[in-house]
């Protein structure tokens, strides 16, 4: 599977064919979320793949037959690609991380995460708020015969539509220049080398706001016992 995909990329590159991928990530404050990852390749592509692997997909369809149960799937259509999502949820980041190794073990289901390197979720609590934080690498996804060839880097840059969006908690502060929203950023590498990521926002700690309120509850519990206790000693 993964040979058929690196044929269908380097042709694309040298026919001028789009591929798109997408990874949207969405946390809560207590760590737990969601995830889709979109994989689609253009018309242009997909005739080439119908023509060399019968299939108009060039194998994406496969990978929804290797996709762990659990896992929500359907395929994908915009006004310019075709192609494949599959999506999931995870209650703590433990959980999130076997999920995606996972997918890794798989070659077919592999394929989904070709252009993440690696990724990362982090809270630091503080008093009353908290800090989140995502964080990585994108990988190189182009072969490296292709790369060190003669064609000019932005038609390459072009050829590939690959988008990170990440919605955390609170307000983003890290990056401010890219936001998407108040708690949305979308990251676009350009899969020809090895790039970082980090998203960071600070929000208020859900779960210290829940103690807080269990605190207050008990304070005015106690206090209204104490007041009926008085109450009743004055009565006597």
């Amino acid at each position: 599977m993964i040979k058929v995909i690196k044929l269908i990329i380097v042709s694309s590159l040298l026919s001028a064919c789009m591929i798109k991928w997408e990874m949207k990530l969405d946390i809560n404050e207590d760590l737990s979320g969601t995830y889709s990852l979109t994989a689609g390749i253009d018309e242009e592509l997909q005739i080439f793949a119908l023509e060399m692997v019968q299939s108009s997909l060039g194998g994406l369809d496969s990978v929804l037959d290797s996709v762990p149960d659990g896992y929500g799937k359907s395929f994908y259509s915009d006004e310019i690609y075709d192609g494949i999502t599959i999506r999931n949820s995870f209650k703590n980041i433990d959980e999130f991380n076997k999920q995606l190794d996972t997918l890794r073990e798989n070659p077919d289901t592999a394929l989904m995460l070709i252009p993440i390197e690696s990724i990362n979720i982090d809270k630091e609590k503080g008093s009353t708020e908290a800090k989140y934080r995502v964080y990585g690498e994108f990988a190189e996804i182009i072969a490296s015969e292709v790369t060190d060839s003669e064609m000019d880097i932005p038609k390459m840059e072009y050829l590939y539509d690959l988008s990170l969006f990440i919605t955390l908690p609170g307000k983003m502060l890290v990056p401010i220049e890219i936001n998407n929203g108040d708690n949305t950023v979308i990251f676009e590498p350009n899969g020809r080398e090895k790039q970082t990521f980090e998203a960071v926002s600070l929000g208020e700690d859900g779960l210290s706001s829940r103690y807080d309120l269990i605190t207050v509850a008990s304070l005015l519990f106690v206090a209204m016992l104490a007041t009926l206790f008085i109450r009743k000693k004055a009565s006597q």
